[in-house]
């Protein structure tokens, strides 16, 4: 199967309506494990090279879709990525200190934790 991941960018700084959204490809092949290593997934906000970014308060966003190639028509399909290691990266591990350091508010607090939750401190699969 072929799949691909486009990139779109929004600049709402552009007044232009043909220059302020552009669409690019970020990666094309049939290889998923290939993908998956080149832009790991991840549920560690911030740390997914692939997952939606913005800057100036939203004014310049990116967001990736994935698409497969079905009948020589490519449609948007679910992620294809797969977790190739279960232990995260140190880049999630920085990411995920920051996100609690920054927005302490967001995270369940493990030692009161009724055990309705699971025990995992990262957001991770």
């Amino acid at each position: 199967m072929n799949f691909r991941v486009r990139k779109t960018t929004t600049n709402d700084f552009i007044s232009d309506p043909g220059k302020r959204v552009t669409t690019t490809t970020v990666w094309e092949g049939t290889d998923v494990v290939a993908l998956s290593e080149a832009y790991p997934p991840s549920n560690v906000v911030g740390a997914d090279a692939l997952g939606y970014c913005s800057i100036e308060d939203g004014w310049i966003s990116w967001y990736h879709h994935f698409e497969q190639l079905v009948n020589g028509q490519w449609v948007a399909c679910n992620d294809p990525r797969i977790r190739i290691d279960r232990c995260p990266s140190e880049l999630e591990v920085a990411i995920e200190e920051e996100n609690r350091r920054l927005f302490p508010g967001d995270y369940i607090d493990h030692e009161e934790d009724d055990g309705d939750y699971d025990d995992n401190n990262y957001y991770y699969y």
